[in-house]
């Protein structure tokens, strides 16, 4: 059974092959409707204007704008929890 399996798959990509028309003996090079586009050159002209670009804002704040929302306290911990917490990491640390 174990010898099946290698003349299977080669079986399989030859039927592929076939099916796809990859191993066609006929190569006919690809011909464009027009002529391809020319090479694009290699230093591109630096992008002109053709207004001046905007100006800045004139705007400004008359106050600072309002701080940022505090963040939440940290969870609280007991006491015995922060211990058993203390004692397991002393255990895998090998203290």
């Amino acid at each position: 059974m174990a010898k099946f399996w290698p003349h299977f798959a080669h079986a399989l990509v030859i039927l592929c092959l076939i099916a796809t028309n990859v191993a066609a003996s006929d190569y006919e090079p690809y011909s464009y409707a027009s002529s391809p586009p020319p090479p694009s050159p290699r230093w591109l002209p630096p992008y002109l204007y053709k207004s001046p670009p905007p100006a800045q804002p004139k705007y400004y704040y008359k106050s600072p704008p309002p701080p940022p929302p505090n963040s939440p306290p940290p969870p609280y911990i007991s006491s015995a929890t922060h211990w058993l917490l203390i004692s397991v990491l002393h255990m895998h640390a090998g203290y």
